[in-house]
Order: structure tokens, then sequence, then C-alpha cells
């Protein structure tokens, strides 16, 4: 297995784990539903590309050739339904017809491309891909910002910044005598149209902050591979086939950190999502609601009977508290209280101590390892803790 091989490989495998690490984001994701099925289809296309292309390297096959130019040509039309569904509105009819003419003809040719070795089928089928891209790209760019809300111009306007990366990126993936690129670089721009998906729902990041972000990785990843390539003596198209598996490492692993922290982020915003929703009738109602939902599934509630056995200062702690973490000292250089306290969560294999209602005294234990040191984790505790606190004097009264 050549050097070429190996790197045009490696990127299109890093590009389809960013994709499917996006698609994943977007299923778990309910803030964009109205976009949801349009993303999974381009992904879904990009995917099939890359995949039948790695597949044709590696075992030869032609009916994997078959499957790239039917991939490669729907892409356009993936893009323009997705921009379609971001806007909310559908595109020029001409535009739509050009795509609609370039994917039949490509479709209807495919099964014969392995029958001919003319690059003249390649260079069509690039110019009728950045032709619909940069067609795409000015409709795009010439929209109606007006019927659109502030959040939604933002996130188009993210998401077109990967157009600058996708047209020059693309045309290494057809090699001829003119372009003869070490590497097959598209999988670089498909990762960061994946990491700017990601951010979409984070609006209060600033596109030029990933852009930098972006440069940073890539000035330090060269920086990198000159030291590499003077100590190992390499070529110049070994060094760029090293630079793009080290670029695409770092993309990948910054996509897979970004949708972790989106995921985390999603299951800290559904503990509010229960107070706004639920409709409890009764206190404990609403502690038994809490215990059903994920984040604090197993959530256990004792009354002031299951705490018999500890004593009288570790009531008092929880009424000043309210919330207390394990591992936590009360500060008042109270041994039997810290003992108390330690075996309390460690009987019952919790993390955090919530202080429910005084009268009648009832607690709840909650085991959130995963969030127990995210910022936003305690404050949703404490609004939780506050509303039960409120709901049992209301009862009382």
């Amino acid at each position: 297995m050549g050097a070429t091989l190996v790197a045009d490989s490696f990127v299109s495998i890093a590009a389809i784990a960013g994709l499917l690490i996006l698609r994943m984001s977007i299923k778990r994701s309910s803030r964009m539903p109205w976009i949801a099925q349009r993303y999974s289809f381009a992904i879904s296309i990009l995917v099939a590309m890359l995949a039948s292309r790695v597949l044709f390297w590696t075992t030869g096959y032609a009916l994997f050739v078959v499957i790239n130019v039917i991939a490669a040509a729907l892409i356009p039309l993936a893009m323009l339904i997705l921009c379609e569904g971001l806007m909310r509105r559908h595109a020029h009819r001409l535009l739509k017809i050009g795509i609609v003419a370039g994917v039949a003809f490509f479709t209807l040719f495919a099964p014969f491309a392995p029958l001919f070795d003319d690059p003249a089928l390649w260079q069509g089928l690039l110019a009728f891909q950045i032709g619909s891209i940069i067609l795409i790209g000015v409709w795009v760019i010439g929209r109606d910002r007006s019927d659109l809300t502030v959040a939604e111009n933002r996130i188009i306007d993210r998401l077109a910044w990967s157009l600058l990366l996708i047209i020059p990126f693309a045309i290494t993936d057809f090699r001829s005598a003119l372009i003869d690129s070490p590497v097959r670089l598209s999988g670089v721009a498909i990762l960061f149209l994946c990491w700017l998906s990601l951010s979409v729902d984070r609006l209060r990041t600033n596109t030029f902050h990933i852009l930098g972000n972006f440069a940073l990785i890539a000035v330090s990843v060269g920086v990198a591979v000159g030291a590499i390539s003077f100590l190992a003596e390499l070529t110049l198209p070994q060094s760029i086939q090293a630079a793009a598996i080290i670029l695409c490492t770092g993309l990948l692993l910054q996509v897979f950190t970004e949708a972790r922290s989106l995921q985390r982020e999603g299951e800290r915003a559904t503990l509010l999502s229960y107070i706004a929703h639920s409709s409890p009738q009764s206190h404990i109602e609403f502690l038994t609601g809490l215990q059903d939902h994920p984040l604090v599934s197993g959530a256990l509630i004792l009354e002031e009977a299951d705490l018999a056995d500890f004593g009288a200062g570790l009531k008092t702690h929880l009424q000043t508290k309210r919330i207390i973490r394990a591992g936590d000292r009360t500060d008042l250089k109270d041994e039997l209280l810290d003992e108390e306290l330690a075996w309390l969560f460690e009987r019952y294999g919790a993390t955090h101590a919530m202080l429910a209602s005084e009268d009648p005294l009832r607690i709840v234990l909650l085991s959130l390892p995963s969030i127990a040191n995210a910022p936003g984790a305690e404050l949703e505790l404490a609004v939780v803790q506050r509303l039960s606190h409120i709901m049992s004097k209301a009862e009382a009264v």
C-alpha cells in the first residue's frame, strides 16, 4: 500500500467519522427539527461518496466507481435541498432545473464509467460540482435577510464560510496533469464543515473565533510537520501527506469534543425543561417526576424517618446549605458530622444531597457523576431545590 493511498484513505475515513458524529449530534438535538432530515440526506450522500472511493481504492471493484459517480453528482442537489431548508424558500427554477439535469446525466452515465478511462468524465463532474456550488453560494449570499431572524441569518452565514474551503479542496480530489496533489483534501473541508455545523447551536460563538482556531491548528500542524520533515528527511509530497493526516486528526478530535459538549449542554438543559413543562399537583408528585427524568434517574427521596440513624447536626447542616456535594467539608471542624456526610453519600452511592422540604423533612439524593463538575449543573440543581422548597412551603400553609 503506497503512501498516497494511505494518506487519501486516512483523510476520507476521518471525514466519514466526522460526518457520523455530526449525524448523531443532529438526531439528538431538537433545536433544528426543520432541517434535520435535509442534513441527514446531505450527510448520507457525502458518506457514500467517501466510503465508495476508499472501497474502490482498496478492492478495485468497478461497482464502487458507479456508486462514487452517483454520490458525487448528488452532492450539489443535497446542498441545494439543505440551503432551501435553512432559508425556508425555494431556489430559482433555472437553478433547480440545471442541478437536477446534471444529476440525471451523471447518474445515467455512471454505470458506464468503469468502461472508460477518460479524464473528461471526472473533469465534467468537477465542473458540475464547482459551478453548482458557486451558483448556490451566490443565491445564498444574495438572499433577502429581512425574511429571516437574526439567529437564522447567523446560522446560514456561518455555514457559508465552509464554501471557502470546499471549492479549492474539492479540486484536489480530481487528479490530472495540471492538478496532481499528493493527497485528496476534500476530507479536510468536510471536517471543517462538521465543526461549523456543530457550532450552529452556539450562536454566541463568533465565526471568526472558529476560523481563528482553525488557522491556529493549521499553523501548529505546519510547524510540527516542518520539524518532523527536517528530522526524517521527508520529501515535499510526504510532508504534505503527513500534514493532512495530522490536520484531519486534530479536526476530528475537535468535532468529537464539540459534539460531546453539546450533548452535555442538552442534558443539563432538559432538567430546566422538566421544570418548565411539568405541572405536578403536589410536592411529592414533583419529586417523583424528577425521579423519572433521564438526567437524574434513580434519584432517592428520603423522609425524616429514613434519617433516624443520623444526628441532628446533619439535618441542621442540610437545612443551612440546601445542596451538598460529596467530598465537601463542613468547615465546622465537626469530625462526626463529616463522617456522617461521607457515610450518607457512600451508603446511597450519591454525589449530591438536596433539601426538598423542611416540614416534613425530606431530602433527595442524586448521582450525577457525568456533570458533577459542570458549571451549569449546580445552578440548575439550585433552581430545582428552590422550586421544591417553595412548593413544600405552599402545601404547609
